[in-house]
Parts: structure tokens; sequence; C-alpha cells
């Protein structure tokens, strides 16, 4: 039995309509801006040079442990200052992760930061309670950023201005 033409010209035009379809998809995803592959050592340079962690210290595999509860595989790499003392809440943590389940995990984790150091200042740090509550997280692409302490901001811009390249 033979197809009748017009079940021919419906499924070319189909297939015409899925093409076209598929080359806007690829057409928008390559215009869409993707984060740049960033160099963790020299952005620790600029962080520290731009005096943006004056009361932090390169972080450990156990510091980011302890503070975040996050080990070594938890993403790709990782770029920790962890506050100088105790009393301290300049930190930064900046994430290179590979998949959205690795970012979701290292977003929880910093949210759970904000709120573990918020709790742990709320009734006698109010100055370090106030630089929490100002604390930042952010997301592009294959990075979850967290800052907090007195040049959380400025930090953040520098971070950012290196992932977005």
């Amino acid at each position: 039995m033979k197809t009748p033409l017009r079940v021919k010209i419906a499924f070319v035009a189909c297939m015409l309509l899925l093409t076209a379809c598929l080359a806007v998809f690829i057409g928008l995803r390559l215009r869409r801006p993707h984060p740049q592959a960033c160099d963790f050592a020299v952005l620790s340079e600029t962080l520290s040079e731009a005096g943006t962690l004056p009361d932090s210290l390169p972080g450990s595999d156990a510091s980011l442990k302890r503070a975040f509860g996050l080990l070594p595989g938890s993403a790709e790499e990782f770029l920790y200052f962890e506050p100088a003392t105790f009393m301290d809440v300049d930190e930064v943590l900046v994430a290179r992760v590979s998949s959205e389940a690795q970012a979701a995990d290292v977003r929880a984790a910093c949210l759970a930061r904000i709120e573990a150091q918020k709790n742990n200042f709320e009734s006698y740090g109010t100055d370090q309670f106030s630089l929490m509550n100002e604390a930042l997280v952010y997301e592009n692409g294959g990075y979850v950023c967290y800052t907090a302490g007195h040049h959380a901001a400025e930090a953040m811009a520098l971070i950012r201005k290196a992932i977005e390249r």
C-alpha cells in the first residue's frame, strides 16, 4: 500500500519545523554568556592584592569541611579563605562545580553557613551579625560563590569579573 502524498508532505513539514526549532535552540544557547575557566591561583592573588581579605586566611580541606560540611570531592575545585579568628566573619568560598547536583549541594552549604554564623553571633556579636546579613551567594554556570565580611561586596565583584570574563 502506498503512503498518501499529504502524509508525506506532513512528515516533511514536521521534520522542517523540528529542524528550525533545534536551530533556534542552538543559536540561543550559543548567545548566552558562559562562565570562563577561572584560574583560582590568579583569583586568590587578585583578592589578596585588592585588600578584600584582611581578616582571612587560606583555608584547608579540614576547615572547609568544618565550616561548610563540604568534602574536597563535593566540587571540582574550591578556593576558600576562612576567618582568621572565631570572632571574624570575613570569608570567601568559590567552588567550580560540574553538575547541577554539586551546585545545589554547595549552594545549600553556603546558605547553611550564613544561618549558622548568624546563630553564633545573634546575641552578642552585633557587628558580625550585621555583616552576616549582608553575606552574598552567587551562582553562574559552573561556579557557586559565597562572600561574607567587611569587604563581601568588593570580593564578590572581583570574583564575578574573573568568572564572567
